[in-house]
């Protein structure tokens, strides 16, 4: 459980510079939002490629301090306040595009308007970039290396950050843990991956001090570049990827093999099957002999109201855990 009570500074950004994204979403039958669609800015990208314009950002700090004492008082010490951060930027670029421009049109202007396509990354990848600087330079980061996640519902704990040099209240993008993914470009080939993204991501993925990539892309596809990505610390594997060609290639390295296994055992059938379950995590700790790995359960929309398949999912993990790897 955490031991403080987590806010964020009143940060207003304008990602696109003024260009807005519709988002439009529908009601399942429980009147809960899932389903949406995006209305997107750019129609043709040669045409609509000059409307971006470089983020605009602002902080209210004087809000978030008065907002921090409001709870101070409200919680009357039982928990203490504190003002957290990430980077302010997520490296997650092709969302961006799919948000201005949808799939489609992405996929097909690899092909009809390369030259386009390549303004369009490295205006998200320096963009980005813009936007941690400017929290930098706002002293707005807090080191996220204890209790925070940076994505994945990965855990940051380490020693290694912050870098040498850190000073308390100033911290800088070389003391946080930043993300990566592009789960929208699991279709393309990895040579276009190489083209297209690639030196994208290097580039906004170079400020931060330790990189969490991945989501629920497989990995090992575009394994050849991801592991050039600058402080590269931690790889999304998840059920889509080669386990065995991820564990030989973090081998010997001290990369963690973030394992998110299939939520299916949880969430399909009523009665966990303990066995088939057992097998799962056993091919992950066959294939991770020598490896650093974490095991991360998520995307589990329903457990049927059986809390005791969550429990029984953890303790045969432990016990497979201490039976084959630590064995």
């Amino acid at each position: 459980m955490p031991e403080t009570f987590d806010i964020g500074f009143f940060v207003d950004i304008d990602l696109y510079g003024g260009v807005k994204v519709e988002r439009h979403t529908v009601k399942d039958s429980n009147g809960i939002e899932t389903g949406f669609n995006w209305t997107h800015p750019i129609k043709d990208l040669k045409r609509d490629l000059h409307i971006l314009k470089p983020a605009v950002c602002s902080v209210d700090v004087e809000k978030t301090i008065r907002y921090k004492a409001f709870l101070e008082d409200l919680l009357g010490g039982a928990l203490p306040v504190c003002i957290r951060s990430g980077t302010y930027a997520r490296s997650m670029l092709t969302g961006h595009v799919i948000e201005l421009m949808g799939m489609e049109a992405f996929f097909t202007a690899m092909y009809d308007c390369p030259d386009e396509v390549h303004q369009l990354m490295k205006y998200l990848s320096d963009n980005s970039v813009q936007v941690m600087r400017w929290a930098e330079a706002n002293q707005l980061l807090r080191v996220n290396n204890t209790n925070q996640t940076s994505f994945g519902s990965s855990y940051n704990f380490t020693t290694k950050l912050p870098a040498a040099g850190y000073h308390a209240q100033a911290a800088r993008l070389c003391d946080m843990w930043g993300s990566a993914n592009s789960q929208e470009t699991v279709g393309v080939s990895p040579a276009m991956f190489h083209e297209f993204v690639f030196p994208y991501y290097r580039d906004a993925c170079e400020p931060f001090g330790l990189l969490y990539y991945g989501c629920c892309e497989p990995a090992h596809p575009f394994w050849e570049d991801i592991r050039r990505l600058p402080h590269l610390k931690k790889v999304s594997i998840s059920r889509w990827c080669d386990e065995k060609m991820m564990g030989e290639a973090l081998r010997g390295t001290d990369i963690v093999f973030s394992r998110k296994p299939d939520p299916n055992f949880l969430s399909v059938d009523k009665t966990l099957n303990e066995e088939g379950w057992a097998a799962h995590i056993r091919e992950t700790l066959e294939a991770t002999r020598g490896v650093f790995v974490e095991f991360i359960v998520r995307d589990v929309y329903t457990v049927h109201g059986n809390l005791n398949n969550p429990r029984r999912c953890v303790q045969i993990a432990r016990q497979q855990i201490d039976k084959h790897w630590r064995g």
